[in-house]
């Protein structure tokens, strides 16, 4: 909290929330509205805002005290009587119902410790589906493993039975192919 001139004092919400027993820095945001206090703005961003409270009002509410009228006391059941817990019968009824309530905790217990057959028999479709689709993925990779060797060897053989298709025997090829339209001169080409 900073101290300004003798008129004001400059305070965050959360100490304005502190200081008049509000619930926190909204409700002290909605009353500063209220009151028409303004703040000051921050000179950088992330700073925090402070707002310009007259000093009488600081000062004359004490620190942590609620402003409004005070909270109504409990009344006890019949004038001059004070409520005791030692009652017979509510002291039966809490025993009750932690006996009943430990009783549902030991069945959940043996429960959670055996499942039953409707979940077993989940788990068992559940792992046969898993291995099924595990055999699936094994002979769809099986398969694609060997259509590749077969595409790879189809290309190895149209290689080797054509020579006019492109590679190492193009050049052969066409130097044959010269030399049977020229006749039977050799001709060079240069390269």
């Amino acid at each position: 909290m900073q101290s300004g001139t003798q008129e004001y004092v400059l305070a965050t919400y959360r100490e304005i929330a502190v200081r008049f027993g509000l619930s926190g820095p909204n409700a002290a945001r909605l009353k500063t509205k209220r009151l028409g206090w303004r703040p000051s703005k921050p000179n950088r961003a992330g700073e925090v805002f402070r707002i310009r409270v007259p000093r009488e009002v600081w000062e004359q509410q004490p620190e942590g005290k609620r402003a409004g009228p005070p909270r109504p006391l409990r009344r006890a059941r019949r004038p001059g009587q004070a409520r005791h817990l030692d009652d017979g019968g509510e002291m039966r009824a809490i025993q009750k119902l932690i006996d009943t309530l430990e009783k549902q905790r030991e069945r959940n217990r043996s429960r959670a410790g055996t499942p039953d057959t409707q979940s077993t028999e989940l788990i068992s479709k559940l792992d046969a589906a898993r291995m099924k689709l595990t055999d699936l993925r094994l002979g769809e990779a099986r398969q694609r493993t060997q259509l590749a060797a077969r595409q790879a060897e189809a290309e190895r053989r149209s290689r080797s039975q054509s020579p006019g298709l492109p590679g190492a025997g193009l050049f052969r090829y066409l130097r044959d192919l010269w030399r049977r339209l020229r006749g039977s001169r050799v001709v060079r080409i240069a390269t």
